[in-house]
């Protein structure tokens, strides 16, 4: 007779194997093995001198062709008794994690015969009484899990829609902060509260003895605007959107560390005194300095690009090369990370209910140069580019090569997508917006 348990931790050293219950799309992501008729949740064991948390990712992308998924520790659980996997009985430990899958590999390239999403759980188990009460804790930790009460300061444009949707999603009372001039679509689904964000006083007046679990600030940007939020609301976890254009320079693999909060005396300004890389620098030197008793996370971004992409610095290049328009690019052949608009909001989103402070960065993983992006757009249109020194500055202009390394998002479970599996799909949605304008 099996016997499952369960545990909230044990020693690191007991964790033989990680399972992975996962959803997709609000389905249930089971895998089937090429040798058996049966269905399962993926998972599998730790290879040597492997993070166990590492070991759920592998297994995960591995068994489901998982490209980008958020993934989360559960729990531990144990097994008791001889299975396919244990011929002696012995108490044998796992991590138990939930992935949400949001995209697939086209192929697998396991031992896997195909990856099935159903509605309903599987009633044809590979291991009938062991996966079953896995999911089953995981439900009843997910039934326990508390709600929480969260201002968003902005959340009407851009990224910021695709994270106050993923908040509502994760059944959180949400109250938005803004103008009330930018129409949205959240209804009566959110809370409102009216601000003028530069106005000290306007900010006391509708801030001021109200709680928060959570305060997201995604349009502070000098150091007045920070002590805006501070000063006058009571919350537990305060989370700035802030920027990798504080790092001086950025670099290839730039890490958090790179930026010393400390390394400089800050100054309260506001928004026009000083550029935007360096206002963003005394925002956040606020935060180190002034606010170091306070749980703050600062979110690190490169550029974020995609179809809601209301800057159009991305489009800029692909008009050019398709109107044979004369550009002016400083950089083309730097490698520079980018960071995919619904990810962007997702992973604030997902930060809400983390362990985790201080700066932490986001970013897709890999690289691409703009020759690459160039040079792509050329052969799918067979226009070519057209670049000298009087035509027109590229948007990107003055940007280093760098990477963002997101080693500490990935510890706490965020798993981002890769650049080159989408920016070309992107890039084609570019191409196509801007032939049909040149049809009208």
């Amino acid at each position: 007779m099996l016997e499952v348990k369960f545990y909230d931790t044990v020693d690191d050293s007991l964790l033989k194997f990680a399972v992975i219950i996962s959803q997709s799309n609000g389905k249930w992501v089971f895998c089937k093995h090429k040798e058996r008729d049966t269905y399962e949740v993926p998972g599998g064991h730790r290879e040597a001198g492997e993070n166990i948390l590492e070991t759920a990712k592998r297994e995960l992308q591995e068994e489901t062709g998982a490209i980008k998924f958020e993934i989360k520790p559960i729990c531990v659980y144990s097994v008791t008794g001889k299975t396919r996997v244990n011929d002696t009985g012995e108490e044998t430990f796992g991590l138990l994690c939930f992935a949400e899958i949001t995209e697939f590999a086209k192929e697998l390239h396991s031992e896997m015969e195909k990856v099935v999403l159903m509605d309903d759980l599987s009633e044809n188990w590979t291991y009938p009484l062991i996966q079953p009460k896995l999911i089953e804790e995981w439900e009843r930790r997910e039934k326990g899990e508390m709600q929480m009460r969260i201002l968003v300061i902005g959340g009407t444009r851009y990224f910021g829609i695709h994270m106050v949707n993923k908040l509502l999603e994760q059944g959180h009372e949400v109250t938005i902060a803004t103008r009330g001039k930018t129409p949205d679509s959240y209804g009566d689904k959110v809370e409102r509260i009216t601000i003028q964000r530069t106005n000290e006083e306007s900010m006391r007046e509708a801030l001021q003895g109200k709680h928060f679990d959570v305060v997201i600030d995604k349009i502070a940007y000098c150091s007045n605007d920070i002590r805006y939020v501070m000063d006058y609301v009571d919350c537990d976890k305060y989370i700035y959107m802030s920027s990798t254009s504080v790092y001086n320079p950025k670099h290839m693999n730039t890490v958090e560390s790179d930026f010393d909060g400390y390394s400089k005396d800050f100054v309260w300004c506001d928004r026009k005194e000083f550029p935007y890389e360096q206002i963003k620098r005394q925002a956040e030197y606020a935060l180190w300095q002034k606010y170091p008793g306070k749980n703050w996370i600062a979110v690190r971004y490169p550029f974020a690009i995609g179809k809601d992409d209301y800057t159009k610095r991305l489009l800029f290049y692909v008009e050019h090369v398709i109107k044979s328009e004369p550009m002016y690019i400083d950089n083309i052949d730097y490698q520079m990370s980018y960071i995919r608009s619904d990810e962007a909001g997702e992973f604030i989103a997902y930060l809400v209910d983390k362990d985790v402070n201080g700066a932490i960065n986001g970013s897709a993983s890999g690289t691409i140069s703009l020759r690459e992006v160039i040079g792509y757009v050329e052969e799918k249109t067979g226009k070519c580019a057209v670049l000298n020194e009087h035509g027109e500055a590229a948007p990107y202009n003055g940007e280093p090569e760098y990477s963002i390394n997101t080693d500490k998002a990935e510890k706490i479970g965020y798993h981002f997508s890769n650049l080159k599996d989408w920016i070309y799909e992107l890039l084609d949605y570019y191409i196509e917006q801007v032939n049909m304008e040149n049809l009208m």
